[in-house]
């Protein structure tokens, strides 16, 4: 893969179509989990849904029940036992998971992770699809973008203020669908998102949320990553100027370990580095390097060293950061970081097949959606195209669609509900412009 922009960064016009509306799920009955066990191999359809969601509304609780049940004798029972006890293995690894953030970072893109919603189990049944019409999803954007070109995210749902970090989502958007500040049809939304972006640089090229005195890295690796990917398309000499100083700053803010660059924290040369930040890093750095701006290779290096030490070769599984226990995101975080550093497919596909057990299980369930980690997903198995990354796109399209409403924004169930709808619906424009990519790349 030659180029970030063609996998971040491509080709996306006015999508989809009007929502089907959602019908309402039937309550669950009021089961012991161990009798709703036994349901799972009634001859009655009903009966035995009635148990699956029964199970579902258990969680956790229904895990000795169905563990007894791992080797029953009914095939139906064990494939029913089995999916269940995924999910709730997949809820228990995102709870600690999303505890790690929020002791590593706080606050993730606008949500408050001290205030996610609990996570819970959707039933097995497919999102609905939507029905035919059309969406536009980046006119919905610019609609609501400020006369000074940001997005006000405390205005459309967020938290906690992230205004910087959903601006550069916002506008790597309507990059993606090939508007720059020179052209497209919203190139003026462009320009100003990039002008506004700009004014919240420090001489030093760090980028601070509006108020704050001191840079954290996620704010900064997004801002970057935005500025990047427009200097690269549009070559306007002031927003090449402020890329390149954006790339400059990486390197002060790298951690370092033992004398070394290592990965990035929130904090300057934070003493505990996350590979949640150092992902966004990596994306900002590799566009940069994209765009023709220098980037320090001691940058590459350290993030290099970083990954060996979040890795966990002989479980093909990364660790989010010291002390945490191996999770499935962090396997597709540290995967993508590998294929964008220049590791062949061959060495990472293990970390990502490790990922894909779980990862459509738990990503694509409604009340558990994580869109960052969905997108990371997808960005990663496109490197690997064929029916990897077709099958999940293919789901992941379905979900998106029956999840915007009718003018195409995001309705943000899932654990980023906090993020509010400007990061919700950028992250979703950039999800369906992979997809185009690929058709475009492909034919298919």
């Amino acid at each position: 893969m030659k180029c970030l922009s063609s996998v971040l960064l491509v080709g996306m016009a006015a999508f989809g179509a009007t929502v089907a509306e959602e019908a309402p799920p039937k309550p669950a009955p009021n089961l012991e989990p161990a009798e709703a066990v036994k349901q799972l191999g009634s001859d009655d359809y009903e009966t035995r849904q009635a148990a699956v969601r029964a199970l579902v509304q258990a969680g956790a609780s229904a895990k000795g029940a169905l563990e007894a049940a791992k080797n029953a004798q009914d095939i139906e029972v064990r494939r029913h036992v089995n999916v269940l006890l995924m999910q709730i293995e997949a809820r228990e690894g995102q709870a600690e998971f999303y505890t790690q953030l929020h002791e590593l970072l706080g606050t993730v893109l606008g949500a408050d992770l001290g205030k996610l919603p609990k996570l819970q189990a959707a039933d097995d049944k497919n999102a609905p699809a939507a029905a035919d019409g059309e969406k536009d999803t980046l006119r919905w954007l610019c609609d609501r973008q400020e006369d000074d070109g940001h997005w006000d995210s405390l205005k459309h749902g967020a938290q906690v203020q992230a205004d910087v970090e959903q601006t550069a989502l916002a506008l790597l958007a309507l990059l993606g669908a090939g508007h720059t500040e020179k052209v497209g049809i919203y190139k003026v939304n462009v320009r100003k998102a990039v002008a506004w972006l700009i004014k919240q640089q420090r001489e030093d090229g760090a980028f601070l949320r509006p108020g704050e005195k001191e840079p954290i890295g996620l704010v900064h690796a997004l801002g970057m990553l935005a500025l990047a990917e427009a200097s690269g398309m549009g070559r306007i000499a002031e927003t090449v100027k402020a890329a390149e100083k954006a790339v400059n700053y990486c390197a002060d803010h790298q951690s370092k370990r033992d004398g070394q660059p290592d990965g990035w924290g929130a904090a300057r040369r934070s003493d505990n580095p996350d590979l949640f930040t150092s992902t966004f890093f990596v994306l900002a750095l590799k566009s940069s390097k994209v765009a023709g701006l220098h980037v320090n290779p001691e940058c590459f290096d350290g993030v290099i060293h970083f990954l060996e030490r979040m890795d966990r070769p002989d479980a093909k599984a990364f660790v989010v950061a010291d002390g945490a226990k191996p999770s499935y995101q962090a396997a597709i975080m540290g995967s993508l970081c590998r294929l964008f550093l220049g590791w062949k497919n061959d060495d990472v596909q293990p970390y990502l097949d490790g990922a894909s057990k779980i990862a459509e299980q738990s990503l694509l369930a409604p009340s558990n959606f994580d869109d960052v980690s969905s997108y990371f997903y997808l960005l990663g198995v496109f490197h690997f195209g064929g029916e990897i990354f077709q099958d999940y796109q293919k789901s992941l399209d379905v979900f998106l669609r029956a999840h915007q409403d009718a003018k195409g924004a995001w309705k943000a169930p899932g654990v980023w509900a906090g993020m509010g709808q400007v990061g919700g619906t950028a992250l979703t424009a950039l999800s369906f412009a992979v997809r185009l990519r690929f058709q475009r790349l492909t034919g298919q």
